[in-house]
């Protein structure tokens, strides 16, 4: 059935319930009933695209004045409808330039039509060192007087030589609930990280039924003239003008900024009572872990249990003192930094298998445990036994330690997904890296370490294509798919399982699913 087939027979069950009859005021009556139904269902699900010049203009002319524009919900702009000028070396006076008109139309027109998409409930920006300076301004003035916008992205590039100019209330309208701001920053950072925060703080402060912020902020820091420090984005600062008697109800916070931005205070602690989702990474190192010690400290001294919880770079003794404290974790995902094991990093690991995944084992369903090197990280056969007790695990993405025999040795792997699927009735999938052993030495070292790494991934991936299952005291779930990383760019292959019959016995082989 060909797209354009299923589109007119869900169209004809749609007409085939309307009750009325064939006269042609009825006819006419169901034409608007069917439009009424479809269009609404339509413009949720497709979003307004803004990708090019040429489609900007279109959309500038004619939009507006189109009905529709009260019927869109999601607008994505991709690349900004504005063209850098022809030439990087050589500035062109606007008579000679063939697109200046273009530009004059679009920041002339832009935010009629962004102000006339007054249903709209999501936006996405993809920012880029291209836009024009004028673009930030004239964005979110226009989006910020949309009524009905409830989630709101910015991602991309910021390469400003000082902050734009903003002269009105930011999203006063207060129907956010949803905001996450994922840039990298280039320009004097000291003076733009303060502004961003000022922008944040005041979104936040006009929008109290917040249930999402995702901030991920990454800096190129080059120095000169107003540059600064670029640790000045204060976490305190945005939330600190949100009155105590009305805090926000956030469910999910994810934290991503660039050092000594995370101070936890009572202010900040008072809008994550309501958390249930947390992602936290911030670059510092075990040696230097007072402000992440200060966050996992505050949750559990306020006993505030989280739902899904994922770690990024470090991880330190507070967090597992507060992953010991309460029960009741769905998901969990741990990712140590880059560099060789440490005897901190090992016995960090050692308690987070001993008592950690125990606390939670009746309720975990998705657990991510990554590390680069060798170590206690790392999955072994000792582990079995703690995994097995995860019964409503869905799905397990680990690392299992390199050695020199693990480019011969196959069965800890074959052990590994019989205990889970003859353990866990709803197990479907297993993503599975090897670790490299942690080098002694300088790039020669790190070159072996990688070479180790990348003949384990190739036995690994032989192996799966082998792979054979037989024997369980449990049908596995049908959809069971593993996952084996290549490299560190590429996404991960994915072999799904397939059940066979040979003379009267059953057994399961794993097939590589065509991209």
């Amino acid at each position: 059935m060909t797209f354009d087939n299923l589109l007119t027979e869900l169209i004809q069950e749609i007409v085939y319930q309307l009750d009325t009859g064939r006269d042609i005021k009825s006819l006419r009556l169901t034409n608007k009933r069917v439009n009424d139904a479809v269009e609404p269902v339509l413009w949720t699900i497709k979003a307004i695209m803004i990708d090019s010049l040429e489609i900007a203009v279109e959309m500038l002319r004619d939009l507006p004045k189109h009905r529709l524009a009260t019927r869109a919900r999601r607008l994505v702009i991709r690349n900004f409808p504005v063209p850098p000028p022809l030439s990087l070396t050589m500035k062109l006076d606007e008579d000679d330039d063939p697109l200046a008109d273009d530009r004059t139309l679009v920041k002339k027109l832009l935010p009629k039509l962004l102000s006339s998409l007054v249903g709209l409930q999501s936006v996405e920006w993809k920012l880029k060192r291209s836009d024009p300076d004028w673009a930030w301004t004239v964005v979110m003035e226009s989006l910020s007087s949309l009524p009905a916008l409830a989630r709101l992205s910015l991602k991309g590039d910021l390469s400003w030589p000082r902050p734009p100019a903003m002269h009105i209330r930011l999203f006063p309208c207060g129907s956010l609930a949803r905001l996450e701001m994922n840039l990298v920053v280039q320009g004097p950072l000291a003076v733009i990280l303060r502004f961003l925060q000022d922008c944040l703080s005041a979104i936040i402060q006009n929008n109290p039924r917040l249930e999402a912020i995702l901030i991920r902020l990454m800096y190129l820091y080059y120095g000169g003239p107003g540059s600064g420090t670029p640790d000045v984005f204060d976490l305190h600062s945005i939330f600190e003008k949100i009155p105590s008697s009305k805090p926000l109800r956030l469910q999910t916070f994810l934290m991503d900024l660039p050092p000594g931005s995370v101070r936890i205070t009572p202010k900040v602690v008072e809008q994550l009572k309501s958390l249930r989702c947390l992602e936290y990474s911030e670059a510092y190192r075990p040696f230097n872990d007072a402000a992440s010690t200060l966050l996992w400290t505050a949750l559990r001294t306020q006993q505030i249990h989280v739902r899904e919880l994922t770690i990024e770079k470090w991880p330190c003794q507070a967090l597992v003192d507060y992953l010991e404290s309460f029960s009741g974790l769905e998901t969990l995902s741990i990712s140590t930094s880059s560099g060789p094991s440490t005897d901190y990093s090992d016995n960090l690991a050692r308690g987070f298998w001993k008592n950690v995944i125990p606390m939670h084992k009746d309720t975990l369903k998705h657990i991510t445990i990554r590390s680069e090197y060798t170590g206690s990280w790392g999955v072994g056969e000792e582990h079995f036994q703690t995994l097995r007790s995860c019964e409503n695990l869905i799905s397990l993405t680990v690392n299992l330690n390199y050695s020199p025999q693990a480019e011969e040795k196959d069965d800890i792997v074959d052990n590994l997904l019989t205990s889970l699927v003859e353990s866990c009735e709803r197990f479907r999938l297993l993503s599975v890296d090897w670790t490299a052993e942690a080098p002694s030495g300088f790039q020669d070292r790190f070159l072996d370490a990688a070479q180790q790494q990348d003949r384990a991934r190739q036995r690994f991936y032989e192996h799966v294509q082998s792979l054979r299952l037989e024997g369980l005291t449990r049908n596995p779930h049908r959809g069971l798919v593993i996952q084996v990383f290549m490299s560190e760019q590429a996404k991960p292959l994915q072999f799904r399982i397939r059940r066979n019959a040979l003379d009267g016995d059953t057994y399961w082989t794993f097939h590589k699913v065509d991209d």
